[in-house]
């Protein structure tokens, strides 16, 4: 069976409706477990980490003598593989997007009133001050911060239970590569289309909003005296800013209140990205790297707000020092187009990567694989995003279209049919080459 064709048969395997919480998740968690550990048992003769083996056996084989070595010390292992369990708040994704809405729509509340009281000096010197808020906020407010996961730490009464899983290959090197893909996916009552379009409206009126309002008012204060055509003018555009600033938090307030679902089967978002995964962890147990230390992560709730790879992140900080360690991320690998590597992000654009593009350009030149290099706004969640404000060297591999097949992504639409085997195959041959390229550093 060739890579594609196993590929194939993972992703067919788990695009299953699989919203965490849900069975599908449940289920597609020990498939996934189930790969690991036959992927251990096969190659190398390795131990396996996993909940079920008891602490006293879990560094041994079943015909060894018990180890020597001291209590609470683990012996070196090459290949192993380890469900990281956690818990995390039901409500989270929808207190991290509420929390940006209501700041948001705070300000442009403030400044909605400000523009109707607009003919009161006194009022009006306030409108810059909000104008200038708001465009501080649409430029670094709506990004990844502390904030956010303090928000996903946090504890409350009812709580999601789910698991990273994980496989590492490790020799013991210095360098560390880490591969990881979300296995959660989620439905909503609106397509990505059709988010992306109401998204992007009230992202670019609440830009219009802010610098009208700042321009105009500054204008008013320091203009010379003004006609009364100028007036009549400017109580107009003064209107019609109140009217988009009412339909933006009216857009706003849609977008909190619809509810996700668990009916996408998650084919592309991202059933593809596990099964490059798993693809990768099936080729270098077998052909393992000596240089480098290879970890291939299944991250959960995702869909969730980056749950799960912030948990990775805090439960494996002491293993991954920065400077060492690379991430890719794979998230969409599955559709048409070209292979974009993500490596710029925010505004104004950050360089998420420097030496890991470089090697990615080696790699893609080698293996002959057409790229671009993109850059992703503040409000596009990618699990790359989390080690990148951590100040990891992090970028997001994605292979999709500005078609139907992207479109469909978070709808029942997001079906195996779609998926592109030879996106899965280029995506899995420029990660290969790029772990040999980094090995032969």
């Amino acid at each position: 069976m060739d890579c594609k064709e196993s590929m194939m048969e993972f992703l067919r395997e788990i695009a299953v409706p699989r919203k965490v919480g849900s069975q599908g998740e449940k289920q597609v968690q020990d498939i996934i477990s189930g790969h690991f550990e036959r992927i251990v048992r096969e190659n190398r003769g390795a131990s396996v980490d996993s909940p079920d083996i008891p602490p006293e056996a879990e560094n041994r084989q079943e015909n060894d003598p018990p180890s020597k070595t001291k209590p609470g010390k683990k012996e070196k292992k090459e290949l192993f593989w380890e469900r990281q369990d956690f818990d995390y708040s039901v409500d989270t994704d929808r207190v991290v997007f509420g929390s940006f809405i209501l700041v948001l729509m705070a300000l442009l509340f403030t400044n909605f009133l400000l523009i109707i009281y607009f003919d009161s000096p006194q009022v009006r010197w306030g409108l810059p001050f909000t104008a200038m808020a708001i465009m501080v906020f649409l430029t670094w407010g709506i990004g990844w911060n502390k904030y956010v996961e303090r928000i996903i730490r946090r504890k409350t009464d009812k709580m999601h239970s789910t698991a990273n899983l994980l496989l590492r290959t490790d020799p013991g090197a210095r360098r560390n590569l880490i591969f990881t893909a979300h296995y959660d996916s989620k439905s909503g009552p609106m397509g990505l289309l059709e988010r992306t379009i109401l998204g992007s409206m009230a992202y670019g009126a609440s830009w219009l909003v802010a610098v009208y309002s700042l321009f105009i008012s500054l204008y008013v204060t320091f203009a010379p005296q003004m006609s009364s055509q100028s007036e009549l003018l400017v109580t107009r555009l003064n209107f019609i800013v109140q009217l988009v600033a009412f339909w933006v938090m009216l857009i706003l307030a849609l977008m909190f209140f619809l509810k996700n679902r668990n009916e996408s089967p998650g084919a592309l978002d991202n059933a593809s990205g596990v099964a490059v995964l798993m693809e990768l962890a099936q080729h270098f147990a077998k052909d393992p790297l000596q240089r480098v230390n290879l970890w291939f992560v299944a991250t959960a709730a995702e869909e969730d707000g980056m749950v799960g790879m912030v948990n990775f992140m805090d439960h494996n900080r002491e293993a991954l020092p920065h400077k060492k360690s690379f991430f890719v991320n794979l998230d969409g690998v599955g559709g048409d187009g070209i292979l974009e590597i993500v490596d710029e992000y925010g505004i104004p654009p950050a360089q998420t990567a420097s030496a890991l593009s470089d090697w990615l350009r080696d790699a893609g030149d080698r293996e002959e694989v057409p790229y671009s290099f993109r850059w992703a706004p503040p409000a596009v969640g990618f699990d790359s995003v989390v080690p990148h404000y951590r100040g990891y060297q992090a970028v997001n591999i994605s292979h999709t279209g500005f078609d139907k097949k992207l479109w469909a992504t978070h709808t029942k639409g997001d079906q195996v049919d779609n998926i592109n085997e030879e996106s899965l195959a280029k995506t899995y041959r420029i990660c290969r080459r790029l772990a040999q390229v980094v090995d032969g550093l």
